[in-house]
Formats: C-alpha cells, structure tokens, sequence
C-alpha cells in the first residue's frame, strides 16, 4: 500500500472533528483522574489498607493512558495539518494572484477582498460559511473558514495567513487575542457585535484577564494596522498607550496573556505593537476603503471563478475535518 493509500485511508477512519471529541473526552477525564490520583495519596498516607495501594496504582495508570490519549489526539490533528498544507498554500497563493489581478495590494485592500470573500462563502467549502465552534488545528486554524464554519480565532487567523503569504512582500502579521466589549455606539451590526463576544456575566472576569476574542494586527511600511474580520471593521486607536482600539461597536484592548507570546510572529508583532505608533485613517483612507468594496463587488465574475478553480481544494480540507464529505 502506498503512502498516499495510507493517508487517504487514515483519514477516512480518523477525521479531525473524531478526533476532537477524543482530545476533549480526555481532557475532562484527564481532570478526573488528577483529582482522583491526589485524593488517594492523601488516603493512602493516613491509612494502611492496602487495597487503597491496588486502587492508586490503577488509577494512576489509567491516568497515564489518558494522558497518552490527549497526545495521540494532538499528534493525529498536526498530521491532519501536514497533510493539507498543499491545498491550503495552495488557496493562499490563489487569493494573492486574484488580489493582484484586481489592484489589491496593500492591507486595507487585501482587507476589503477578504472579508467579503469569507462572509460570502467564496473561501469555503459547498460557498457556505457559519459562525459557530469548530476544531482547532492549532498550525493551521484557518482551516476551518475553508471547512464552511469558524469563530473570530479562525476567521482572523485566516487572514493572518493571507497577509504573511510570501507574495506579500512587506507585510508581516499576527493573530493577537483581545478583550472585546460592547461599546454601546448606535450601529447597524449589534447582531454581529454580540456573537463576537461572550455575554456571560459569571465568565466577564476572567475574560477581562485571558481575553475573548481574535484579532488581527499586521505592519506595512512602517505602518501598524489593526482589523477585526470577524466584525467585518477595520479598528482605530482609542487609546495608544493602554492599546485600545475602537471598532463598528466594539472596543478591543489588548491583553498581555500567554496566547500572545506562543509563537514568534506573535510575538514580534507584540512588540512593534507596544513599540511604533499606530497607523490614523484619514478621510481619504475611508473613502478609499469604499472605493476598494467597490472593486470587489464589481469583479464577482473573477470571485465567481476563483472559487470554481479551488474546488479540489475546498474539497480536500473539508474531507479532514468530516470523513462523511463528498
């Protein structure tokens, strides 16, 4: 059997959304079994039943194994990952050579192609795209917009990947976590602000530590851009000293939490953040920012057929995440 045979038939017995439900069963049982483990090494030290010794040692093999279970389900996900690199660059690359047939360069115009491309199932599998939870394929978690369903880690993760393609000379981005609230201006897309962020009020605490939301931040000629493409806005600077920026009814203020200091690009992106001033829009910007959706909506032939030609694509990432897709 061949490699491509093999993988092919992987797939079809463990797909990522399989997998998944097999990483966060053992994420609670690994909980179990930790709190399990420490209360019989307390029994154990004030007792001398030795059938409490039975009962640890087999718990705390147990334990093991789930914990090896949680490291399987991780290491299956990366695989998932590799396997689609190709169909993903793949995707990356077609995006910028249509952004280049349209004129679409720099940030705020890749912004204008992207968002509406996403939000109107051009970048996704069977054209449709919901918000709503999904797997997280931690080295590719744009996948899941390609799939048909994500959230705000997703969507600006994607465009994050969109603005590092290496056909982008210049541009250097990251996906940075935030703490996102209700800024209680009058807009037309409450709808859209409120499915952005958590309206759990025994939650608000620790979100306004760890962060609840998705951002994306890039750098162009010397210049710090802020977008959320989720809330399909591009952010202004409220307050550059505590890092605050404003949206179409939302405020996101960025959070200096472990998500933001795992990988090196985030990282160096923290630190232009904190370090250059940000990018103001002028009016000429804003009605250049028109002019660009224009352009978009006007070439929906070539989005048309954009997503015709990645079908095969399409298809590829979404048969991982479901070995029932077609």
């Amino acid at each position: 059997m061949t490699k491509e045979n093999m993988d092919r038939k992987l797939i079809d017995i463990l797909d990522i959304n399989t997998i998944d439900s097999a990483e966060n069963v053992s994420k609670i049982l690994n909980v179990f079994f930790l709190i399990g483990v420490n209360v019989l090494r307390v029994m154990r030290s004030r007792s001398e039943d030795t059938n409490l010794d039975t009962t640890y040692y087999t718990m705390s093999a147990s334990w093991w194994g789930v914990l090896a279970a949680f490291f399987i389900a991780r290491t299956l996900k990366e695989f998932h990952a590799k396997a689609m690199d190709s169909s993903y660059n793949e995707l990356l690359n077609n995006f910028n050579n249509l952004s280049n047939e349209l004129g679409l360069k720099e940030p705020l115009e890749l912004y204008s192609l992207y968002t509406y491309m996403y939000s109107n199932g051009y970048l996704s599998y069977n054209k449709s795209f919901n918000f709503g939870s999904s797997p997280d394929i931690t080295s590719r978690m744009g996948s899941a917009v390609v799939n048909g369903q994500g959230v705000c880690r997703h969507i600006s993760s994607l465009f994050t990947d969109i603005l590092n393609n290496d056909k982008n000379n210049g541009i250097k981005a990251a996906t940075i976590g935030v703490y996102a609230y209700d800024n209680d201006l009058d807009t037309s897309n409450s709808e859209q602000v409120s499915r952005s962020i958590d309206g759990n009020l025994f939650m608000k605490p620790l979100y306004k530590t760890i962060g609840n939301h998705a951002i994306t931040i890039c750098e162009y000629e010397g210049k710090v851009y802020a977008f959320d493409p989720t809330n399909e806005t591009n952010l202004k600077i409220l307050d550059e000293k505590k890092l605050i920026f404003r949206g179409y009814g939302l405020d996101c203020k960025y959070k200096d939490t472990f998500v933001n200091f795992i990988g090196k690009n985030t990282r160096d992106m923290v630190k232009i953040l904190k370090e250059r001033n940000f990018y103001i829009y002028s009016e000429d910007d804003l009605k250049k920012a028109e002019e660009f959706a224009n352009i978009v909506i006007n070439n929906e032939d070539l989005i048309k057929k954009f997503y015709d030609d990645n079908n095969d694509a399409y298809k590829d990432i979404a048969k991982r995440y479901s070995r029932y897709r077609k």
